[in-house]
């Protein structure tokens, strides 16, 4: 650190200066890395590396949503690539919701799924749940089903949050099938609703489940090892 921190000092270089705030934040520096963006970012208002570093720190780390909103949009007017602008749209959809500003926010969630879905949901969905905001990610996935033509991938998300996070197995079941419809031979759908069956108690409901996925995939590692356990549970039954 000190190393670097006096080049900085005796040398104007916008990029080692950049490298010095990745720094702070990796070790939770953040009022020093706060410093360093807010003037890049001044100085370099349509450089994008620095305003999203500067926006990420704003929203993941100091929560000034509101500080990124006016940044992420300077940002957005001046981006030109398609990837620099879903990057920026999905940061700024997260910095909408943890402003409590949703209706800002799902219009552009929807336009980003639309342009490009992987990118779109993977930064917000990631952020949401490793935050534990479980609430505000069904919300968003309730609006995106009832406002396009509906996506296995949402209803499985949706299936996940309820199973795997909230405990809500019997809510989950569903969920995963309103993926199936959409994606009928996807096994995964059927191993999870065949956990969810389980969870509940339900085994032998639970084995059919199983037992469907692997007559989609007969490799599918996750139900063969499922079966296995289960077998002497249901008392040697074969569904």
């Amino acid at each position: 650190f000190e190393i670097l921190e006096n080049f900085v000092k005796n040398h104007d270089l916008p990029e080692l200066k950049s490298v010095l705030g990745e720094w702070y934040m990796f070790y939770n520096k953040n009022q020093e890395a706060e410093k360093i963006f807010e003037k890049l970012s001044v100085q370099f208002p349509q450089n994008f590396t620095y305003n999203i570093n500067y926006s990420i720190l704003l929203i993941s780390t100091i929560n000034k949503p509101k500080k990124a909103i006016t940044n992420l949009q300077r940002l957005l007017k001046n981006s030109k690539s398609q990837n620099e602008i879903d990057t920026i749209r999905s940061y700024l959809s997260l910095a909408y919701i943890l402003n409590n500003q949703k209706k800002l926010a799902f219009p552009i969630i929807k336009e980003s799924l639309a342009n490009n879905p992987n990118k779109s949901t993977t930064i917000l969905f990631n952020y949401l749940i490793n935050n534990k905001k479980y609430d505000h990610l069904l919300e968003i996935i309730e609006y995106l089903n009832n406002n396009t033509t509906g996506s296995p991938y949402l209803f499985a998300i949706k299936g996940e949050i309820l199973s795997d996070y909230k405990k809500k197995h019997k809510d989950a079941i569903p969920a995963y099938k309103k993926a199936l419809l959409l994606k009928p031979d996807h096994p995964e759908l059927y191993n999870s609703i065949g956990v969810s069956h389980y969870e509940l108690g339900e085994l032998e409901k639970a084995l059919q489940y199983f037992y469907k996925s692997i007559s989609i995939d007969k490799y599918h590692a996750t139900s063969i090892y499922n079966i296995a356990s289960l077998w002497k549970d249901v008392k040697g039954k074969v569904v």
